[in-house]
């Protein structure tokens, strides 16, 4: 018993001796000034895409990246004239919003607390070499039993920076690589003067505002669920935003983000034609709404198309896409939008633990 309990103690003793050591390394990284460019590559079985960054790296909590070459390409559905003017009809289907987490050292270095707590670092394998640089690889394990999703980040054994990450799951694979790097500090300068230049000039790529929970709150008549803490991941930000209705029309909508330090999902809320419709007076909210009859033939051949989901006894619309899955449900006069990139099984809870806290 003696010995078992030295060798836990020793293991124990090893984990926070390596974690330590790759937040040590991370915090260096911030530290740093530096550009280069960034090769990301994202496939599954039947998908694959890729383009090149220009990433600039300023110690100063400045962070910039942009397409270079090749565009980032559109998906074929994007290409139809019909589905274009298909688009225009119903806007209210479009949610693109939502951007999975991309490893950065910034990002790591900022919420190091979480990935304590949710996932195992371990430094395996030897050194190699990235970019001209020698670099240690480390793998990031979630906690969470059934995430099949594998984090292995390669960093600057000098200086931290992130040379080379990889994510992968059963059916998809993600990597990230640098494969020029830079740390002349005028080059740095004017890289970052030039990406301040184009954001500026494109009027900045966000359409919403960040607000605080009471602000939230008070822009709807209808009670939010905005809990700080869903399954473990914490709130990032909370987004005020519009969702277009009709091509002249739209009504607020907020978007929670939250982050169990490297995953990250999005919570979109606004009201309902129902609510709106009680809103106005208009008894028409308050007549039950026909229920389509699902097509398992059609579900069956095509896996992929939409499929209805009973979680907590409520009726819940999910969507499978290439790396994220996406539920949609109404309840008290709020529509909801769950998106994501982790399991069923851990994204029914999450459904199910919003839909108890209403």
């Amino acid at each position: 018993m003696i010995i078992s309990s030295s060798l836990i103690w020793s293991f124990i003793l090893v984990s926070e001796a390596d974690q330590n050591q790759f937040f040590d390394l991370v915090a260096r990284a911030k530290q740093m000034d530096w550009t280069g460019r960034k090769l990301v590559v994202s496939w599954s079985e039947d998908h694959c895409e890729a383009f090149e960054l220009m990433v600039v790296h300023g110690s100063a909590d400045k962070y910039y990246q942009r397409s270079i070459y090749p565009e980032r390409p559109k998906s074929r559905r994007n290409l139809s004239n019909g589905n274009e003017e298909r688009k225009k009809r119903e806007p209210r289907r479009r949610v693109q919003l939502f951007k999975p987490t991309r490893l950065s050292a910034d990002s790591m270095d900022r919420y190091e607390s979480l990935i304590r707590n949710n996932y195992v670092l371990e430094r395996v394998e030897s050194d190699v070499t990235i970019c001209g640089r020698e670099a240690q690889t480390w793998s990031i394990t979630s906690h969470e039993s059934d995430r099949n999703k594998q984090f292995k980040v390669w960093l600057d054994s000098a200086t931290g920076i992130l040379l080379q990450s990889e994510q992968k799951n059963g059916q998809n694979r993600r990597l990230s690589v640098l494969t020029q790097l830079q740390f002349n500090q005028q080059l740095v300068n004017d890289r970052l003067a030039e990406l301040k230049r184009d954001q500026q000039n494109s009027g900045g790529a966000r359409r919403g505002r960040l607000v605080s929970k009471s602000i939230a709150q008070q822009s709807f008549k209808q009670k939010l669920i905005l809990p700080d803490d869903l399954l473990g991941f914490q709130i990032e930000e909370i987004e005020l935003m519009e969702r277009p209705v009709t091509l002249s029309s739209s009504i607020p909508t907020i978007h929670l983000r939250y982050t169990d330090g490297l995953e990250m999902v999005s919570i979109f809320q606004s009201l309902s034609s129902a609510g709106r419709d009680r809103s106005r007076g208009n008894r028409r909210g308050d007549r039950p709404r026909g229920k389509r009859k699902s097509n398992t033939m059609l579900q069956n051949r095509w896996p992929n198309l939409p499929r209805k989901q009973n979680i907590a006894e409520v009726e819940v619309t999910v969507m499978e896409r290439v790396d994220v899955r996406v539920y949609q449900w109404s309840d008290n006069d709020i529509d909801f939008t769950l998106i994501g990139g982790l399991n069923q099984s851990e994204m029914d809870r999450m459904v199910k633990s919003l839909i108890l806290n209403r």
